[in-house]
């Protein structure tokens, strides 16, 4: 909220062009696509550091292996799977 109010003050209250950059009207302008752009990098260079330090666990791959085959026990038991 605090980006969105201070770039309305900044595109309400730029001067007329007169001793004004247009570089700075330009920049003033297109700062909320730069900031939306800022945030899917972040976004997508969040994603990426997450998967790159995912860790392994094989005790918790076990653990479930364990779980599934005493699942299919249970369930060959109430005759709901035949294999």
């Amino acid at each position: 909220m605090g980006f969105i109010a201070v770039w309305n003050i900044a595109a309400t209250s730029k001067p007329d062009h007169v001793g004004s950059l247009p570089l700075a009207d330009v920049l003033i302008d297109w700062a909320p696509v730069w900031a939306v752009a800022a945030l899917g990098v972040y976004a997508v260079v969040s994603v990426m550091y997450g998967v790159a330090n995912f860790r392994d666990c094989p005790e918790a791959a076990k653990e479930i292996e364990q779980q599934v085959i005493e699942a299919r026990k249970e369930l060959k038991r109430r005759g709901i799977i035949s294999t």
